[in-house]
């Protein structure tokens, strides 16, 4: 079973509806296993099992971390691998129970020289597969794989991506020197207008795909002293405006990817127009933000067309 769910989660991160060659080779030894089950005596394989199913709970956990678990969270484009990442957990953890009642059993035999099934293992079993169960039937999504994920990326707007989720409409005065206070005062009533007018020079102008754009650049864009900005990013904004900066850039280029600039130019050449001054740090980003490289998005985004 467990390279069984190892394979099931790597064909839902690759989106890939059906098996390869190579995932046979996962099945050998449990074949082989089951071949020279009369023949081996328990206590040797019980442990060759047991070394089996732990080599595949590492590597399913290794796959899950790097794919789903690592993706950080309160960025916009995570947003929706949060069901995804919660339901994989869930599976491994059932997965893991499963491992504990089967192996439990197998020592209870063990020990008392005799195979035995016990009323309430089995029970506990029927209720891990009956969640399983319903939890499928409640949530198909988890099914759908990582198109259903771009299809939710491509219908986000502007407006959730950054507005929404970048900007505090509540802030932390208490945090606030006397001085910062002085100017929260000063300028609160326009803050709503200054981040609109953000939001326009960077989404709508595009100011951010010159890479040397800075705070200064923005100020004097909007009119105000940078100092402004400052203290907007500061106490307004969840993020920092070199962070601010790469969330924008990387937006800049999902909308570019959905809209076919590919079909007629390089990913380093993308990287570029979007602002960053070299491919690496667009593809570190872009893997930070969207949880996939800019290939598998582009890649994803030609499956969603063709179904």
């Amino acid at each position: 079973m467990m390279p069984t769910l190892y394979l099931y989660f790597e064909k839902l991160f690759k989106n890939l509806k059906i098996g390869e060659k190579n995932d046979f080779q996962h099945f050998i030894l449990p074949v082989v296993l089951l071949n020279f089950l009369f023949s081996i005596e328990n206590i040797l394989l019980f442990s060759l099992m047991l070394s089996y199913s732990t080599y595949y709970i590492y590597k399913t956990f290794l796959l899950l971390k790097n794919n789903y678990w690592g993706i950080k969270k309160n960025h916009p484009f995570t947003y929706d691998f949060s069901m995804i990442s919660s339901w994989t957990k869930f599976l491994f953890v059932i997965e893991i129970l499963y491992l504990i009642i089967i192996y439990s059993l197998k020592i209870e035999s063990i020990i008392k020289g005799k195979e035995r099934c016990n009323f309430y293992y089995e029970i506990a079993l029927l209720i891990l597969y009956s969640t399983i169960y319903f939890k499928i039937i409640f949530s198909p999504f988890i099914f759908y794989g990582n198109p259903s994920l771009f299809k939710r990326i491509e219908s986000s707007s502007v407006s959730k991506l950054c507005i929404t989720s970048v900007w505090e409409v509540k802030i932390d005065i208490d945090a606030m020197n006397p001085k910062e206070r002085m100017l929260n005062e000063r300028i609160m009533n326009n803050i709503s207008d200054y981040i609109e007018q953000i939001e326009k020079i960077v989404l709508i102008d595009f100011a951010l795909r010159n890479p040397d754009y800075s705070l200064y650049n923005l100020s004097l864009e909007i009119g105000i002293p940078k100092y402004y900005l400052d203290f907007i990013f500061k106490f307004y904004c969840k993020v920092s405006f070199n962070d601010y900066k790469k969330m924008v850039r990387i937006y800049d280029a999902v909308e570019l990817i959905n809209s076919g600039y590919l079909k007629s130019n390089k990913l380093v050449t993308l990287s570029k127009h979007v602002g960053f001054s070299s491919y690496n740090p667009f593809l570190v980003n872009f893997k930070d933000l969207t949880g996939v490289s800019p290939f598998e998005f582009y890649r994803n985004r030609k499956i969603i067309k063709k179904c």
